[in-house]
């Protein structure tokens, strides 16, 4: 699957690992919306999961169980299939309350562009783009005459 950029005055989204950039966005590097599971460290408290609803080179948007102040300093540790990465350190640059004040959207800006995650990301993507088209093929079987001599 080609990843490409949208620079236009308007939302957009592509579906399957979407690319969503606007033309309000101050951003140096995309963000793609795909959802993976991370541990959160904030210093001595204990770890907690995440799932991110984008993410790009320079940060992320969490879906996360707990409100977090502006500036906190915290650690991100993904998990993508097999793959555990280092942790990266983050600070907290935007938190808003959702469903009712249950669950937070918590924006994190990583301290280094983190490349591994994007490559590791989009390799995720090509993959469930391939398994998806696996299986549609595989259930127009059906409708396939020649399917009778099997």
């Amino acid at each position: 699957m080609k990843l490409s950029i949208y620079k236009g005055e308007y939302n957009h989204f592509l579906i399957h690992g979407a690319l969503a950039m606007s033309a309000k966005d101050q951003r140096s590097a995309p963000r793609v919306l795909h959802s993976i599971t991370a541990k959160v460290k904030v210093g001595e408290n204990p770890v907690f999961g995440v799932k991110t609803m984008d993410l790009s080179q320079g940060g992320a948007l969490l879906d996360s169980p707990y409100q977090l102040p502006l500036g906190e300093k915290l650690e991100l540790a993904f998990k993508l299939g097999k793959h555990e990465l280092n942790p990266t350190l983050c600070e907290v640059r935007r938190v808003e309350s959702a469903f009712g004040g249950r669950r937070y959207c918590v924006a994190v800006q990583f301290s280094q562009p983190n490349f591994q995650l994007i490559e590791l990301v989009k390799r995720d993507l090509k993959n469930w783009e391939l398994e998806s088209e696996a299986a549609s093929l595989v259930s127009s079987w059906s409708d396939n005459p020649m399917r009778t001599f099997w």
